[in-house]
Formats: structure tokens, C-alpha cells, sequence
């Protein structure tokens, strides 16, 4: 059984596949996109901080990112095509606004801490985004007029010593919801448009089509492992 399963993924045309159906193509590279830029953050102004917000867990937010692709394919059909295709169409401003939000509440809260980075001789200084807070605590109340930022580095980055953390936590978890809700309306409006679209086109349902291209790549056999002939 499992001989067989390793052998499908070995043997299986995927240029078939992806050249017969560009929408599955594209849905799944932006799902696969998303998910890796979602990981590992690759922009300095668009990425999640190194603390993680208590309550939430990064892994399973970024598991729920593959739901909008795989629902799509499944779903999308003909008939529902248009339908699909306005909802990629509203998803566009609402992961604007998701990513609007995020950008407002992190240049609110955002500090940063020096870390050394590098290897060997390249070696720099970079920066950890720290989170703060709504509610300072009383010794960093007493010590205003002096900047956050400062005080921050004289408790040496230990934020809970600045703010409270039960602000702390409110504001991290905000960064990170609206993060990765923008990566969720991004994934959804391009999988349902590009599947949407193929299915106007092709007159099939995106599942239709990946099994029919599945079953010309894998014929059904004999028991000796002669193909069986084409029944009319």
C-alpha cells in the first residue's frame, strides 16, 4: 500500500497537471507563498514579532491558512462560479483593511531590542520587535517624561517591567490576529478567483478536472499490472 502511494507521487505527470489547469496552479503557489512569508516574515516592516502572544498558537494559525484553498477546491463549481468570484472580489479590501489594522496597532506598540546577528566575520547588529502596552506600571509612571524606548533599555528589555502584562498581551494578540487574518482573506481571494475562473472557462469543477488528469496519469490495472482496456 504504501509502495504504491510513493510510487504515485513519483511516477505522476504534475506538468500535466499544472499546465492543463493553471487555476489550481496559481491557488496553490499563492497558498504555499503565503504560508512561507507568513513563517519566516522575509519583509522588515511586515512581520510578526519574536515574542509569541499567550493564547495563541503560530502553528495551528498557520495550519488554517491551507482551509480557504482547500475548501475552494472542493467547492467551486460551474454553477457556483460567479458567486465565488464576487467573494474573492470583497476579500480584496478586507485584507486591506487586515493589513491596515495590523500596521496601525504594531507602529503604536512597537519597540525594538539590539541582537547580534551574523556569522564569522559578517557579523551586525539587528533589532527584536518588543510589544508593548496601554497601562504603564507605576515605577515606568514615575520615571515620564522619559522615553519608552529609553526606559525600555534600562530594564534591560524586560518589557513586563514597563507596561502591564495584561495590556501587553491584549496588543500582541491584536498583531497577531490581524496578521495572519491578512494572509487568510489574501489566500481565500485568490484561490476562489483563480478557481472561480477556470471553472467559468473550462466548464468543470476544479475537483473534476484533477481527477480526470489523476486517472489519465494513473490507469486502473489487472492484477498482473497490464492496463486495463478502455470500456466503452
Amino acid at each position: 500500500m504504501i509502495k504504491t502511494i510513493i510510487s504515485y507521487f513519483l511516477y505522476f505527470d504534475y506538468g500535466e497537471f499544472f499546465a492543463s489547469a493553471p487555476g489550481i496552479t496559481v491557488a496553490v503557489i499563492s497558498t504555499i507563498g503565503a504560508i512561507l512569508t507568513a513563517v519566516f516574515g522575509p519583509f522588515k516592516k511586515f512581520r510578526l514579532p519574536s515574542e509569541t502572544a499567550p493564547g495563541l498558537s503560530r502553528g495551528f494559525l498557520n495550519f488554517i491558512l491551507f482551509i480557504p484553498f482547500i475548501l475552494c477546491f472542493v467547492l467551486i463549481t460551474p454553477a457556483n462560479a460567479i458567486l465565488a468570484l464576487f467573494v474573492s472580489l470583497v476579500g480584496i479590501p478586507a485584507a486591506g483593511i487586515a493589513m491596515f489594522s495590523y500596521g496601525r496597532v504594531l507602529a503604536n506598540h512597537r519597540y525594538t531590542r539590539p541582537i547580534p546577528k551574523g556569522f564569522l566575520f559578517w557579523k551586525r547588529v539587528g533589532e527584536e520587535v518588543i510589544i508593548g502596552g496601554t497601562v504603564l506600571t507605576l515605577d515606568a509612571q514615575n520615571k515620564l517624561p522619559s522615553p519608552l524606548q529609553t526606559q525600555l533599555a534600562m530594564a534591560e528589555y524586560k518589557a513586563d517591567e514597563i507596561w502591564e502584562r495584561a495590556s501587553r498581551t491584549t496588543i500582541q494578540q491584536r498583531v497577531e490576529l490581524f496578521y495572519f487574518l491578512f494572509f487568510f482573506l489574501a489566500v481565500t481571494t485568490v484561490s476562489a478567483g483563480a478557481l472561480a475562473v477556470q471553472a467559468l472557462i473550462t466548464k468543470e469543477a476544479p475537483l473534476t478536472r484533477a481527477q480526470i488528469i489523476w486517472a489519465g496519469a494513473h490507469p486502473p490495472t489487472t492484477q498482473d499490472g497490464a492496463a486495463k482496456p478502455p470500456v466503452d
